[in-house]
């Protein structure tokens, strides 16, 4: 049986210790990272703690809906234990019979199938298991990627851990190619600041001279290394900064048992740059629904 728990009545020790457990373990279920991201969330929990998954909701118009956090690529059913798809459907109906309207994303571990009134769209994760030397992983980056580290070392590039939380905040904004709104780089400074205080976090950064020209922000879970945040200047395109770092960062933890896990994408020349490095795709997969009266859809519209 699953049974709906509010925030205020989940055990952080025994909620955190099961994702911990959990074969497919990330940052974003656990209970602190949810309380970062989420404006409001509560628990499901199967048995005695022996599945949990996260739902994220908020209110508009008087309906409330279930959404997927700010920067929280994946949630969904966690488990010591294999979570078969009667499993997922179970949490799903209990989803269903609370509300109306959402958007959700489960890990690679959920997967769906076909599900009547609901949208189920794949989405692809890369990962590269660290365990390997270093001199194994790098046989396995494809030649551009080669190509393109070769050339970065010849234009002394520097990196640096140094760099903090307002500096990149302030440098993405500057380079973002994407245009985005006001309320996300609000979102993108509350989860960094709030990850640095927990030391969840640490930003790299690729200098040309005294030039900031890369950085990126990885996220520690306990057994993922998180390319949660990234971004490059005209010159760090120029000079492969990107490449540069990547490789860096492969090189710092090889042999350990980590995943380093890109986050995506969907986008064809960043899946490339991921996949040249030796990561492969794994299926997630995004629910979205609505079962909202037409009635109340149009009142909405006109609200």
């Amino acid at each position: 049986m699953v049974k709906l728990l509010q925030r205020k009545d989940i055990d952080d020790e025994r909620w955190n210790s099961v994702i911990a457990a959990s074969r497919h373990e990330t940052i974003y279920p656990y209970t602190w990272y949810m309380d970062i991201s989420a404006d409001q969330w509560f628990g499901l929990i199967m048995e005695d703690y022996e599945c949990v998954m996260p739902v994220a909701f908020k209110k508009k118009y008087s309906v409330k809906y279930i959404y997927q956090p700010f920067h929280t690529q994946q949630l969904g059913v966690y488990s010591e234990k294999p979570v078969d798809n009667e499993i997922v459907r179970m949490f799903l109906n209990k989803i269903n019979s609370d509300f109306l309207m959402g958007n959700y994303a489960f890990n690679v571990g959920n997967i769906l199938r076909e599900e009547p009134g609901y949208e189920v769209t794949d989405r692809p994760n890369y990962s590269l298991s660290l365990k390997n030397e270093y001199e194994q992983l790098y046989r396995n980056y494809n030649e551009n990627t080669r190509r393109n580290i070769r050339k970065s070392c010849k234009s002394e590039l520097e990196i640096s851990d140094k760099i903090d939380v307002a500096e990149f905040a302030e440098f993405k904004e500057l380079n973002n190619e994407k245009r985005e709104s006001k309320a996300f780089y609000q979102n993108m400074n509350h989860l960094l600041l709030e990850l640095d205080e927990l030391e969840k976090i640490k930003v790299f950064g690729v200098y040309l001279g005294k030039e900031l020209c890369a950085a990126t922000v990885f996220a520690y879970s306990d057994k993922r290394l998180i390319y949660l945040l990234s971004c490059s200047n005209s010159k760090g395109k120029e000079h492969r900064a990107m490449f540069h770092l990547v490789d860096t960062i492969i090189r710092m933890y090889a042999g350990e048992n980590l995943l380093l896990d890109f986050e995506g994408s969907s986008i064809s020349s960043i899946a490339r740059f991921f996949a040249g490095f030796g990561a492969k795709p794994d299926i997630y997969q995004r629910i979205a629904f609505n079962r909202l009266p037409f009635k109340d859809l149009r009142k909405k519209k006109n609200v």
